[in-house]
């Protein structure tokens, strides 16, 4: 028996992503009946609805189809001492018992005592998720004691997540229990808490991946798979997410609340469209004559590939929605692109001009661009968001098998300025852009992100500087999942890898070369460029939590330059005192 145990609904009405809350709309407008519609069409032998804090949705979905439906709620419960959010399911309770919890959810061992006492069927969602900030190391250990069944696959998160998470709950021993408990004084859930249930749901806010992520059971009805959650007896299985798919669901969102905002958003061509690709509606004819003048040569730019995109899917299965998601990112991507170039010439121009006024204008030009891709910023943030809890939590554990990955990304403007640490950076891959016409290969451990194009300084002494293809780089760099990131040079690729060492929650450190020299004009007496490329490079580099240098000669004239002694080192070595420095061997080995 299958069941998605993780769907929202219109009843989920307080959305939790940054994009969707700027521009106030609700968490889903998914209709319950779509829901069930969805899920059942898909394999799901049974339907639950798993709104937040509300069990409205579920208990009108029950009251269609008793024998089908599961009620459910996703409650927002507390830690009383500190205040950090753990969202957690229920399942088969009545509207007494809902009222209870959501007495009780504010102190999270009252909870749990309540759920336990009326023997209720429950899971921790997405527990290394931290939903307001707040979420450790010790929140998690206490969350073991605290119940017996967790989320294995959150439809939501991506494979890393849902992986670690499970493999450790999978691993835990009698002893581990016994740790946890001396050391957090909290009696465990059941007679045998090292053996975890484990369940699976989309976590579904947009109607788009209900019923691909799914707990499984060897049971029947209803009764039969409460009966199942509280024996631990139910495996999770489906797929898991990226941040695509939960960009687009976000996209989805958005949609609908314009449509509930104004049905002449439906009657758009550009709304006709987004009906097509999300919902499977086939265009009509005066949709097609609309389509086929977009992608009229004589039509050219953005209209023409939205054009092409339409053409596409056409041409494809449109039941298929992974397909049609990769396309659709594929064409977001040549669009973001087209402004971007755009923007980069219009730049160009008025720089050379001196029009302050143009520049302002193309600027503003370029916010349609920076709009489509804010959604895969914050969901791309959302995949990673859980990444420090993950390794405090396999250290903290220390299980065989359970081992958070060093795959080191160095990112450069300029790969030949690497040549004074070769033989030092054995494993690291380097991230650079290469031309728009591509580059030659540079090697296994390289990452070559597209150029869509290429500012030439007016002297050839100095370097090309090349533009990326945002969104294709970003996921370039999603698919190698780095665990750390280097910045060799503060230009473009630097600035973009300093922006996903953010979005990644990983370490970055700086590796100093000269390539901002090189920028430098030729005449001294340019005062004001040099100290707008000394400001730079002093903002850019204190982003970083070191810089790493190639040999104590440099270092020593970094320092005279008045940059911060202690957080410079020589690449191999450990951060030492000044003093202690040039008296140190240089090793080898990063």
């Amino acid at each position: 028996m299958k069941i998605d145990l993780h769907v929202h609904s219109r009843f989920s009405d307080r959305p939790s992503d940054w994009f969707l809350q700027r521009i106030g709309t609700a968490e889903s407008y998914t209709d319950p009946e779509d829901v069930y519609r969805s899920a059942m069409s898909r394999g799901m032998d049974l339907v639950t609805i798993t709104d937040h804090n509300r069990m409205a949705g579920s208990l009108y979905l029950e009251e269609l189809c008793p024998d089908q439906v599961v009620t459910g709620v996703e409650t927002t419960a507390y830690f009383p001492e500190d205040g950090c959010k753990i969202h957690f399911l229920v399942y088969g309770l009545t509207e007494g018992e809902f009222e209870m919890i959501e007495r009780l959810r504010r102190d999270i061992y009252e909870l749990r005592d309540f759920v336990k006492e009326r023997g209720l069927a429950h899971s921790v969602a997405h527990a290394t998720f931290s939903v307001n900030g707040r979420l450790h190391l010790h929140h998690l250990e206490r969350l073991i004691l605290l119940f017996d069944v967790f989320e294995g696959i959150n439809g939501a998160r991506n494979e890393r997540n849902n992986r670690n998470w499970t493999s450790l709950l999978r691993s835990l021993t009698p002893e581990d229990i016994d740790r946890l408990h001396a050391k957090h004084h909290i009696e465990p859930f059941s007679d045998d808490p090292w053996i975890k249930g484990l369940t699976a749901g989309s976590d579904d806010h947009g109607g788009l991946f209900i019923g691909r992520t799914y707990t499984q059971c060897e049971a029947e009805g209803v009764d039969g798979l409460l009966e199942s959650l509280r024996a631990k007896r139910t495996t999770p299985g489906g797929q898991h997410n990226d941040y695509q798919g939960l960009t687009f669901s976000i996209y989805r969102i958005a949609y609908q609340f314009a449509s509930k905002k104004s049905r002449a958003v439906d009657r758009t061509t550009l709304g006709r469209i987004t009906r097509y690709v999300f919902e499977k509606k086939r265009l009509g004819l005066a949709d097609r004559i609309r389509i086929r003048f977009l992608r009229s040569k004589k039509n050219g730019g953005v209209h023409h590939t939205i054009g092409e995109l339409i053409r596409n899917i056409e041409r494809g299965d449109p039941s298929r929605m992974d397909g049609n998601l990769d396309l659709v990112y594929g064409q977001i991507t040549k669009i973001a692109d087209r402004l971007l170039v755009d923007l980069c010439r219009s730049i160009e121009k008025n720089l050379r001009s001196g029009s302050v006024t143009d520049l302002l204008k193309d600027i503003a030009s370029a916010i349609p661009g920076v709009f489509l891709s804010v959604p895969f910023l914050t969901s791309f943030q959302y995949m990673f968001r859980s990444r420090t809890i993950e390794s405090e939590l396999l250290c903290g554990f220390q299980k065989e098998g359970l081992r958070m990955e060093n795959k080191i990304l160095c990112f450069t403007d300029d790969p030949a300025l690497l040549e004074p640490y070769r033989g030092r950076l054995a494993g690291v891959t380097v991230a650079t852009i290469g031309s728009a016409g591509g580059d030659a290969d540079l090697g296994a451990h390289s990452l070559v992100l597209p150029a869509i194009h290429t500012l030439t300084p007016p002297s050839h002494k100095k370097p090309a500087i090349r533009i990326p293809s945002f969104l294709s780089a970003l996921k370039m760099v999603y698919e190698f999942d780095p665990d750390r990131i280097m910045i060799a040079t503060p230009g473009p690729a630097g600035l973009f890898g300093l922006l996903l060492s953010k979005l990644l929650t990983v370490p970055c450190r700086g590796l100093y070369t000269a390539w901002l020299d090189r920028l430098k004009p030729e005449r001294s007496a340019d005062e004001d460029a040099v100290a707008l490329l000394n400001g730079f490079a002093s903002w850019f580099y204190g982003q970083l939590s070191e810089v790493a240098v190639e040999s104590a000669d440099r270092l020593s004239e970094l320092e005279e330059r008045g940059w911060d002694a202690s957080r410079l080192r020589v690449l191999g070595e450990p951060p030492l005192e000044r003093s202690e420095r040039k008296q140190q061997p240089e090793t080898v080995l990063v």
